[in-house]
């Protein structure tokens, strides 16, 4: 899945695509949250 895909199927709520976009970027979300 293509992160077009991904991003598109996130904003529509699609679960695939939400647990594709967690797979792919929560370490980069978990660390900019962290030096925030």
């Amino acid at each position: 899945m293509s992160d077009r895909e991904v991003a598109d199927g996130f904003v529509r709520g699609d679960e695939r695509c939400l647990a594709a976009a967690y797979d792919r970027w929560h370490g980069l979300v978990h660390t900019m949250a962290a030096r925030t």
